[in-house]
């Protein structure tokens, strides 16, 4: 075989291996260069490239530590997917157009949480539920208004994983922008959709117009959460399981219920099953006609039958399908009433277990206001009383004294300690 020959035939290979040490040194330029930029807000450190000419860029092993903060975030990989990836580095004219991506894609892998970071406090307090809870997964559980990341901790969620990807297709022949991503929580759960999107076009004006749902499955897989949640709630009752799914299922009633949606009894006690047997919830919505998303603030207008009939609406809770309508419209003042564990016509009485307190931190505290607590001040003095408020002069606490009831502050820099009463 003389040169000639084989230089045509190696040809393609150099071709290609240049091309793609080309697009991995611009790829790490990129990343090398971004790096360089935020240095003064956080020492970010990387472990590997990933370039692939064909549709993929970004990071492995990533090491962020913001300077400004004690704590870091590390994750297994950060990739972006696009079917150009050049035109993302370079800004080519279809970029500079504003023309949409064919594909786009995020992925986010192993992202790591620590849970007892202080970052996630104010996060916590914004949603009033724990980073991976809704906000319904406190209720019934003893006198917890939500689950906090106090309480994952106590779960053994200290430390969790995370896994985002997010995925997005435009269908020229139908004129649809296609939807896919995944959620997944490490041992905890997995919730993940698809969802069909129905434009006018494609171009930048197109584009900006509302968009109209053609269909949208949603579901949530559980891996262990609802095991650990019901295991710590039903702690909180005297007779343990089952006081806690039957004190769930009220309120949840009553939750709903307060925001004019009274739940289907079929659904909750489906739900009251998955609580005792976690798998599955399926949630999907396949409109006749794509549905203009603007008139979703309307849909609290209608009655439930008819937005069933309109959206499609379909649920599954461990594949046992839920028959329409799924609630009823109420008047949400009669539920203004409910209180926890007193409507002596729908539940028994719910014994609490002994049990003691448990330390919480003070930047939480807003969060304990009008509950029982103990306060340790610096000199070793400690208080049990209830938080009426608090303001720039401290801590207000209602003590119960002979004479009656007595408020008094504790100073923020006198508090050594501050803990919860907790029921075992």
């Amino acid at each position: 075989m003389n040169r000639k020959l084989l230089l045509i035939l190696a040809t393609p290979i150099i071709v290609v291996l240049s091309t793609q040490l080309i697009f991995y040194f611009k790829v790490k330029w990129a990343i090398d260069d971004f790096i360089e930029k935020v240095g003064p807000m956080a020492n970010i450190q990387y472990q590997g490239i990933i370039a692939d000419p064909s549709g993929e860029m970004g990071v492995e092993g990533l090491s962020i530590k913001p300077m400004m903060m004690p704590d870091s975030f590390y994750m297994q990989k950060l990739s972006l997917k696009f079917d150009d990836p050049w035109a993302l580095l370079e800004g080519s004219s279809r970029i500079k157009e504003q023309k949409l991506p064919e594909h786009f894609g995020v992925e986010l892998i192993a992202f790591e949480l620590d849970l007892t970071a202080d970052y996630l406090d104010t996060i916590e307090q914004q949603i009033k539920s724990s980073f991976i809870g809704f906000p319904i997964d406190g209720l019934g559980c003893g006198d917890i208004e939500f689950l906090s990341n106090d309480e994952l901790v106590e779960m053994g969620y200290s430390k969790l994983k995370m896994d985002v990807v997010f995925d997005a297709a435009l269908d020229h022949d139908g004129n649809k922008v296609l939807l896919d991503f995944r959620n997944k929580f490490h041992d905890a759960y997995t919730f993940d959709g698809k969802a069909e999107l129905k434009v006018e076009g494609f171009d930048a004006v197109q584009a900006a117009q509302t968009p109209r749902l053609a269909k949208l499955d949603l579901r949530y897989v559980d891996e262990g959460y609802v095991a650990k949640r019901n295991a710590y709630c039903a702690n909180q009752h005297e007779n343990g399981m089952e006081d806690f799914v039957e004190a769930h299922g009220i309120e949840v009633t009553n939750y709903f219920g307060s925001r004019g949606f009274e739940p289907k009894e079929q659904l909750i006690n489906e739900y009251k099953r998955f609580l005792e047997s976690p798998g599955d919830i399926y949630l999907g919505f396949t409109p006749q006609e794509p549905f203009d998303l603007d008139r979703l603030q309307a849909m609290s207008l209608y009655e439930a039958e008819d937005v069933a009939n309109m959206l499609g609406m379909s649920l599954l809770v461990n594949g046992v399908i839920i028959s329409q309508p799924i609630y009823k419209r109420v008047d949400s003042s009669r539920w203004e009433s409910a209180k926890r564990f007193v409507n002596e016509e729908e539940t028994k009485s719910y014994n609490r277990r002994s049990g003691g307190y448990v330390a919480f931190k003070l930047s939480r505290i807003h969060q304990y206001i009008g509950k029982s607590v103990k306060i340790t001040e610096r000199d070793g003095k400690a208080t049990v009383g209830k938080i009426r408020f608090i303001d720039d002069s401290g801590v207000h606490l209602e003590r119960i004294v002979r004479t009656g009831k007595v408020v008094y502050p504790i100073p923020m820099s006198d508090i050594k300690k501050t803990e919860v009463f907790r029921y075992r």
